[in-house]
């Protein structure tokens, strides 16, 4: 045993124990490493979570389900996978014009945590290939490949669809270590690798050949996703089936995107080396599943909203990169000013030695330093400690004097919403009076309706006696009653009669004198006319001697003379017909006083 060397080597860090992961998720093929966030993929996401910030509150806050609010948040949820990703996908002017660039590898790297993670990977698997070593990587369709492949150009790599940027690197050194991208829309039947890469969280590959390593995005949307896909056949259903949960998550779990565990620190401190004996003989998985998503409220999605999320960037290559592209225009480093806007001051400062160990926490936290007594002598010093006491109590009152500001803002529109409240309550109470006074009203009618039934009862009672003694009553009166009516009725009837029979007798006794006016009228006419005649031949007969003339008026005259013969007897039957008529009138006038007299009934009353 080399004492030396192993006091000499490295400590490695302190891992979780094995005992802790689950076993099936041990010795499964398919795993999960969780990836970290770029400081520019954080900022993004924040921005995209504030973009949709006021349909999420109508969502949670005002309960809305409408398509457009739904959509909205889909949206947001896609454009939140693309940034997961890689920004490029997202931003598409930012796309980088030639992907053959010598340093377009660190580029990505730097702007990306998942291809930090995936550079880590492949720089493991080309570590340990010393046998033919091939290796699938799965992309989501479109441009994602092609940065993926400009990621993978040291190595020898396939690339099966998307773009051709460059051909095969025949200079590359490890001739066993073979890459292959495949686009997860279009992967052939027969796949199989010694290792499969998944880069696209939204599809499902449990059913391929090989050792399957899923990377997600710790606390991103990918993390949401995958933990509410994991009992359903895609993603697509996770999202219909939980979208209000998934929604929460995304917009409070937006200042902890990419934050690796405290527990996995030192893996991924060490560029993932202590994969490497898992990577060789792939038996039993290191590293523990990724944690479950809390389920959030309503409330508490409303909280984060109202929360400034501050990222700060730390790059201290991309700043130096960005100083020396300010030198050049037109260089190819110039690009990065359009991507990560940098957040440094040309004229920097450096700090001092002490000055940055003051800042510290350790140099504070140690009692014999806290102790002002011990380290000036003199209690009413003004130190450092004092200073830094002091500063986080003036940060403390001023976080606590926002609250309570906030609180402020949000106590006038409850206030306005109580008083609505209280005006509506007025209203409710004035209804409810009145309402109470009509009912008052309402049973006062009422008594008096009982009143009035029962003195209507009481008039029924005594109808109902008066009835009952009627009915008691012998049946000659009632039918003595009934026959007078039937004769009343019939008098009747027979007076209507003879009235009409009047009214007829009447009008032909007017039409008859009518006649005998006409009648007298033409007799007179006709006697003119033959006393005409009668002088006309007596002058004729005087004047006229010859026999045919004398004939001739012989029989006028006896023409005239029989006319005036029917002239009479019609006279004669005319007045025998005013006669009758006459008759009639009289004997009508003699029987109706007979016939009032026989019966009686103008002398009876009734």
């Amino acid at each position: 045993m080399d004492l030396l060397k192993i006091l000499d080597a490295k400590p490695e860090p302190s891992l979780i124990p094995t005992y802790d992961i689950n076993f099936d998720y041990r010795y499964s093929r398919t795993h999960q490493i969780g990836t970290s966030m770029s400081d520019f993929q954080m900022e993004l996401l924040d921005q995209i979570v504030s973009l949709h910030y006021s349909d999420i509150l109508k969502y949670f806050h005002d309960n809305v389900r409408t398509p457009i609010i739904i959509d909205s948040l889909k949206t947001m949820i896609m454009n939140s996978l693309k940034v997961c990703n890689h920004p490029y996908l997202l931003i598409d002017h930012y796309f980088p014009k030639s992907l053959t660039m010598r340093d377009l590898p660190n580029r990505l790297v730097q702007t990306s945590g998942k291809f930090s993670i995936l550079n880590d990977l492949l720089i493991q698997l080309n570590k340990i290939a010393i046998n033919p070593l091939s290796v699938v990587i799965l992309t989501p369709p479109g441009k994602y490949i092609d940065l993926v492949d400009a990621l993978c150009s040291i190595y020898h790599t396939t690339k099966h669809s998307g773009m051709k940027v460059r051909d095969i690197n025949k200079r590359q050194k490890n001739k066993n270590f073979q890459i292959h991208i495949y686009e997860t829309n279009k992967l052939p039947d027969n796949l199989n690798f010694d290792w499969i890469i998944n880069m696209d969280i939204t599809k499902k590959f449990d059913d391929l050949k090989g050792n399957i390593i899923n990377l997600v995005g710790f606390y991103s949307i990918e993390h949401i996703l995958w933990f509410y896909s994991q009992n359903l056949s895609s993603i697509e259903e996770a999202i219909e089936k939980n979208l209000e949960q998934i929604t929460a998550a995304t917009a409070i779990l937006r200042s902890r995107t990419g934050q690796i565990p405290s527990t996995l620190k030192p893996i991924y401190s060490k560029n993932l080396h202590f994969l490497q004996e898992y990577l060789k003989n792939p038996y039993d998985w290191p590293i523990p599943n990724l944690l479950p998503i809390k389920s959030y409220s309503a409330r508490e999605v409303e909280k984060s909203l109202q929360t400034e999320t501050k990222f700060s960037f730390d790059n201290e290559a991309i700043i130096k990169e960005e100083m020396a592209s300010t030198e050049t225009v037109h260089s190819k480093n110039s690009m990065i000013s359009h991507i990560i806007q940098p957040r440094y001051k040309k004229t920097q400062k450096k700090q001092e030695y002490y000055q940055k160990k003051r800042q510290e926490k350790r140099y504070l936290s140690n009692p014999l330093i806290d102790d002002i007594a011990i380290t000036s002598g003199q209690n009413e010093v003004l130190t450092h400690a004092r200073v830094y006491a002091l500063g986080k109590l003036i940060s403390e009152y001023g976080r606590l004097f926002e609250e309570v500001k906030s609180f402020g803002q949000f106590q006038q529109p409850r206030l306005k919403n109580f008083d609505v409240m209280l005006e509506a309550k007025n209203e409710m109470t004035k209804q409810v009076e009145s309402k109470e006074k009509n009912l008052r009203d309402l049973e006062l009618e009422i008594e008096k309706f009982k009143v009035d039934i029962e003195s209507c009862t009481l008039k029924v009672k005594n109808y109902k006696k008066l009835t009952d003694e009627l009915q008691t009553k012998p049946a000659k009166l009632l039918q003595e009653k009934y026959s007078l009516l039937a004769t009343l009725i019939s008098k009747r009837q027979s007076l209507e009669l003879q009235k009409q029979e009047y009214k007829y007798t009447s009008t032909e006794i007017e039409k008859a004198h009518i006649s005998i006016d006409d009648s007298n009228q033409n007799i007179e006419k006709r006697q003119l006319l033959i006393n005409q005649l009668q002088n006309t031949i007596r002058e004729q007969l005087d004047s006229i001697s010859t026999n045919n003339l004398i004939t001739e008026q012989k029989t006028r005259l006896t023409l005239a003379e029989s006319a005036l013969s029917n002239e009479e007897k019609r006279h004669i039957e005319l007045e025998s017909k005013l006669a009758d008529a006459l008759g009639g009138i009289n004997e009508f006038k003699d029987r109706r006083y007979v016939n009032y007299a026989r019966n009686g009934l103008g002398s009876r009353k009734i």
